[in-house]
């Protein structure tokens, strides 16, 4: 599947980018179809320069557009269907988030429950707690014992 997007050029910490055509399967910056423009995001305003009319005949095939690329292109007075947008997918950390969020909702309404349920496992861990200090004191005792019996 062929798309359309940004491949990083330019010296370090001085980043300038290549609008491509390439497939999806290829890293960012290996061999593409056609470089449709590129963009300088250090110029006040951005300088963007893109071939608008090779970037419809892509668009008119089919060719999915990763969502930066797109913003660049409707700048640029291209119209990018929706259904050929690829949005970016959500990192490890905002998937963590949302999915905290949600069970928060329902734990808010029904509050009761969950204090119940969390009350029980700390009685549980504490009850733990001491059985483990007795087992560490017995040997103490018996070690000062055997002291005692070799004098």
């Amino acid at each position: 599947m062929l798309k359309i997007r940004l491949a990083r050029t330019g010296k370090k910490n001085h980043a300038m980018f290549r609008v491509v055509v390439t497939e999806h399967t290829n890293p960012p910056q290996s061999r593409f179809h056609e470089v449709l423009g590129s963009i300088n995001p250090h110029t006040q305003p951005s300088t963007v320069e893109i071939d608008v009319d090779r970037a419809k005949h892509w668009i008119e095939q089919g060719v999915h557009v990763t969502d930066t690329a797109a913003f660049h292109l409707k700048n640029a007075g291209v119209e990018v269907p929706e259904k050929l947008i690829e949005k970016k997918s959500k990192s490890g950390k905002e998937k963590e988030v949302e999915e905290g969020a949600e069970p928060e909702t329902p734990a808010a309404e029904g509050g009761d429950t969950q204090t119940s349920e969390d009350a029980p496992t700390e009685d549980k861990k504490e009850e733990e707690a001491p059985k483990e200090e007795e087992k560490t004191e017995e040997p103490k005792e018996e070690a000062a014992d055997d002291a005692k019996d070799v004098e």
